[in-house]
């Protein structure tokens, strides 16, 4: 008997040894030195259940995870997953964030997981590649938004869809009625891009007027049906977007490229989808045929620019030039078989449509929150503008034209503007890899390491930059700093919390006049350097002019709930406020 429980306590031993041994190998290993969360080393699933926890609680993961290093008590931190994945190390440090994107281009790369959910559905976009001399090439031939195009012709587009909303808004929403606008910016930031990418607006602003209007006057207004190929290119947009943002919140994004690979109905969609951008490709390379190509030669992009109504001409002719100058064919490069050039244009779309209509939606939010800032701004855009105060609102936006609103140097606009962008933060946080073996704040960065960068600055980020040493920082950090107008310690720095376009202004000092400065604050929503966001100018524009022509028509105000106040997010790709809703009143 004595021989049997020995015989059985040996391997039931051994066993338990493995099976400890298995365990301890499954715990997660966090980075050397870098700060972490204590519990995280000793759970199989280290600091993931605690985000799982807070999952039903919030929609605004992103302040979950930089609330890490803020109970640390340090501007970086880690986060530990399992044994199978590396930890990823968070930047909760404005200056250290921008240097990173800025400057140290080298050393950091797009992180893998943004190109891995991009890539099921896109991968030949620029967003689904490290850096090659390839990729670089193809952000050198969508490098078009130049200020002729933009003034010219981009400008002229956003102003014609903020008439047109002005237009919506004027029949479907009563004088201090509430609701929500995210629906109708969705619609206008998809005619923008569409009409600035594509040469043709999808019509969804005039498709939702034409609605409102049979609303009110059943059977008095004639349906208008959007135009096929602008519907299917619509759907492509709403089914590529549901898909990415899938892949950005699943655990494996490479199994929805699987399923994505083996499914015959994605591959029918995506033909037709295809199909809708090919058909307007061939009309914009017929038209570029129009071009004298010894002028071409000659001129190089300056020829034929008139012909030139949007970014498929640019980036078509550009590629016409390209072939040419290296001994290439001179014709037209193929649609159908440029995966590169359709993918990237539906990129375009998409990241421009979504980053502008949650923009558009902060605005809202903001201006209602902030009704002093709003009659500053409104008292700014009079004076400008040459429009004499209190006038009602319709005459001015009918007067405004394109030119008048791009070439009127509107100081407080345009800080209106950046401030939206620093406190709405509607791309959310920036994912870098570490290209090399590197250092950040002294300590050591293995190649491959993931990193998230906040690109929120708050109040609490000026109180631990006097905490942190100036040798800790990177060298490239260090001799940056003191460039800028005082920076997040000088005088604009502080209530970082609060909604304040003044810290963006500053008196010339000849004419005792304000004058705009962009580099007040460190500047991270459209990242920087070579993974830079490409549509920047476009952007800027787009609130410029539509901020203008939205408070010369409507006074925003807060609705009747208990949430109006709430700054609370919802974030997927980019982030827009969870409560929405406010009231208008015409002017």
């Amino acid at each position: 008997m004595a021989f049997l429980t020995t015989s059985y306590a040996v391997p039931i031993c051994t066993l338990l040894l493995i099976t400890f041994y298995v365990y301890r190998k499954l715990l997660p290993t966090p980075l050397p030195g870098i700060p972490y969360n204590r519990d995280a080393p000793s759970r199989l699933f280290g600091d993931l259940a605690r985000l799982e926890a807070a999952s039903p609680t919030t929609t605004d993961m992103s302040t979950v995870v930089f609330s890490f290093a803020k109970e640390l008590r340090s501007p970086i931190a880690q986060i530990c997953f399992t044994s199978f994945s590396k930890p990823w190390v968070i930047i909760d440090d404005p200056r250290e964030a921008e240097d990173i994107v800025m400057r140290r281009i080298k050393d950091f790369d797009r992180s893998e997981v943004t190109t891995g959910y991009f890539r099921s559905v896109l991968p030949k976009s620029t967003m689904s590649q490290v850096t090659t001399h390839e990729l670089r090439a193809q952000k050198r031939l969508w490098d078009v938004w130049g200020p002729q195009f933009m003034n010219k012709v981009v400008a002229r587009n956003i102003l014609a869809a903020g008439k047109e909303l002005v237009e919506l808004w004027k029949i479907k929403v009563g004088d201090g009625a509430s609701f929500d606008p995210a629906p109708d910016f969705e619609c206008t930031a998809l005619d923008v891009i569409s009409a600035a990418v594509l040469g043709t607006k999808i019509g969804a602003l005039r498709n939702e007027i034409n609605k409102a209007k049979k609303e009110l006057s059943p059977g008095e207004t004639e349906e208008t049906e959007m135009d096929p190929t602008m519907a299917t290119i619509r759907k492509g947009m709403d089914y590529i977007g549901k898909i990415i943002k899938e892949g950005n919140q699943a655990l494996f994004p490479d199994l929805i490229t699987l399923r994505l690979r083996l499914s015959p109905s994605h591959r029918r969609f995506m033909q037709a989808a295809y199909s809708a951008i090919q058909s307007l490709m061939r009309k914009s390379c017929d038209k570029l045929e129009q071009i004298n190509t010894s002028a071409m030669d000659e001129d190089g992009e300056e020829a034929g620019q008139e012909l030139d109504t949007c970014v498929m001409d640019l980036v078509l002719r550009r590629e016409i030039l390209t072939a040419k100058r290296s001994g290439k064919l001179a014709s037209p490069p193929d649609p159908i078989n440029n995966d590169s050039i359709l993918q990237e244009i539906y990129l375009v779309l998409l990241g421009g449509h979504d980053s502008t209509a949650y923009s558009l939606t902060w605005f809202s939010k903001f201006a209602a929150l902030f009704p002093d800032e709003q009659t500053k701004l409104r008292d700014s855009l009079y004076d400008a503008l040459g429009f004499e105060h209190g006038c009602g609102g319709g005459k001015i936006v009918e007067q405004l034209t394109a030119a008048k609103l791009v070439e009127t140097d509107i100081p407080h606009l345009n800080a209106y503007v950046h401030e939206l962008i620093r406190c709405s933060a509607t791309a959310g946080p920036i994912e870098r890899m570490a290209a090399v073996d590197t250092v950040v704040f002294g300590y050591h960065i293995p190649k491959g390491t993931h990193m998230l960068l906040n690109t929120k600055i708050q109040d609490a980020h000026v109180r631990s930059l006097k905490d942190i040493p100036e040798t800790t920082r990177s060298p490239t950090s260090q001799s940056a700093h003191g460039k800028t107008r005082g920076g997040l310690l000088g005088d604009w720095g502080h209530d970082l919390d609060g909604f304040n376009p003044a810290r963006w202004l500053v008196k010339n000092g000849s004419t005792g006049k304000e004058v705009f400065d962009g580099r007040a604050l460190p500047s991270l929503a459209f990242g920087g350097g070579f993974r830079g966001c490409p549509g920047k100018k476009l952007a800027v524009m787009d609130l410029r002019i539509m901020v203008a022509v939205l408070l010369l028509s409507f006074e925003f105000s807060l609705a009747e709930d208990e949430n109006a106040r709430s700054l609370e997010a919802e974030e997927n790709i980019f982030r827009r406020p969870q409560y929405r809703e406010v009231r208008l009143r015409t002017l």
